[in-house]
């Protein structure tokens, strides 16, 4: 729940700016070029108001400097810096307003309702008769002209505490059911599913359901008993453990960026790099060959191990193949070596530099992973370069399946 996700999600971010700006239509950036923006984008929306006070704060203490300014050079001094110190200002208050207003939606009845359904699917457990009841009302309550962050660019009115009962949020709470529950989820459920949002939403929306079926995200039950190539009845509640995906109370893991899921990319690159937040006891065991020569290396060390003891790239898929079955998607292993007189004549063309991994996202990636891979870049002590063909948010990521007249 980072404070770039949450915009994104309440507002919607549109050519590097929040959709539809503040509450006057006046542009608000959301790009690593705003230095406000670029300094609370990966934060834990709950750390976001003591960071813009503790920024106000420097500001003002900025602004009063101007009252120790005594010689001239002093004062011209000042006044070159009064035109950053007045964009600063602007925007401070124009992300304080944004804040605002993702914190009144975070406060509301029904985030707080989304977000426990989210958490609970993901640790694997099943929904409660209230939680169920929720997603009932929201099947009942949908509305065909709701708001899209993500999706529409031209935001009409300023956001409501609680999200609208969009087809998109309807979908994102039904896919979450279908693929963390799997075959767990009773034909009856899904049936009735079906047929609310056929009803509510219009019959072109079987082609939408269709779609979803097919790609995976909402297949029928009893698809999802008899998924060809996998070993395991759940894969997503093997893929739960194995790669250590829910996480609870650690700041200092990825998953702080979800509020407690570690995204599976970022565990994925984790598992290449051998950091030891994807070794759990559990995997340890299933992987105690592969897993020996990190561990023997850890207890050696004399010293704290450093953020540098695990960064980039260490080996291939060895030993994790029955979990990339469980991935969607084909995988690949191919190890480049470059000749010793390329690499010396990049060198000398491009200096030394600092080693770096590049991690490339088709199809697109959100916010959060990125806010993930950044955090790992910090404990690494190395650079993860990302490139994506898109930036989405639950909206965006399921719109291209959505049939729309």
């Amino acid at each position: 729940l980072t404070y770039e996700g949450l915009v994104s999600e309440v507002f919607g971010i549109v050519g590097g700016a929040v959709a539809g700006g503040d509450a006057k239509g006046a542009r608000v950036a959301a790009s690593g070029d705003d230095a406000v923006y670029r300094a609370i984008r990966d934060v834990g929306f709950a750390d976001v108001g003591a960071l813009l006070g503790a920024m106000t704060r420097q500001l003002q203490t900025s602004y009063e400097s101007r009252h120790q300014a005594r010689t001239v050079q002093e004062i011209r001094s000042f006044v070159g810096r009064l035109g950053g110190l007045q964009a600063e200002h602007q925007a401070l208050k124009a992300h304080v307003a944004v804040a605002e207003a993702v914190l009144r939606r975070t406060q509301s009845d029904d985030f707080g309702a989304l977000l426990d359904i989210e958490q609970t699917l993901v640790a694997g457990a099943d929904l409660d008769p209230e939680q169920r009841a929720y997603v009932d009302r929201v099947l009942a309550l949908a509305d065909t002209h709701a708001y899209v962050p993500g999706v529409d660019t031209e935001r009409r009115d300023p956001p409501a505490p609680a999200a609208p009962n969009s087809l998109h949020k309807v979908l994102r709470i039904l896919c979450l059911c279908a693929l963390w529950r799997g075959p767990a989820l009773k034909q009856k459920t899904y049936d009735a599913w079906y047929d609310e949002i056929v009803a509510a939403f219009g019959a072109h929306h079987t082609i939408t359901l269709d779609n979803l079926a097919r790609v995976g995200l909402l297949p029928p039950p009893s698809a999802a008993r008899s998924q060809p190539g996998s070993a395991h009845a759940n894969p997503r509640g093997f893929l739960r453990k194995a790669l250590n995906l829910a996480v609870a109370d650690d700041a200092d893991d990825v998953a702080y960026a979800y509020a407690g899921y570690a995204p599976l990319s970022v565990r994925l690159l984790q598992v290449l790099t051998q950091d030891p937040a994807v070794h759990t006891p559990a995997a340890s065991s299933r992987y105690a060959a592969l897993l020996r020569p990190l561990a023997d290396r850890l207890a050696t060390q004399t010293q704290p191990v450093t953020p540098q003891s695990v960064g980039g790239v260490r080996g291939g898929w060895a030993g994790w193949e029955d979990v990339l079955a469980e991935v969607p998607g084909a995988t690949v292993d191919i190890m480049q070596t470059p000749a010793a007189d390329a690499a010396d004549a990049r060198a000398q063309r491009l200096g030394v530099k600092a080693p770096a991994t590049l991690v490339v996202f088709l199809g697109g990636c959100t916010s959060a992973e990125i806010a993930a891979l950044r955090r790992l870049s910090q404990q690494h002590g190395h650079r993860y370069v990302v490139a994506t063909t898109q930036i989405l948010n639950g909206n965006s990521f399921l719109d291209p399946l959505i049939q729309h007249k």
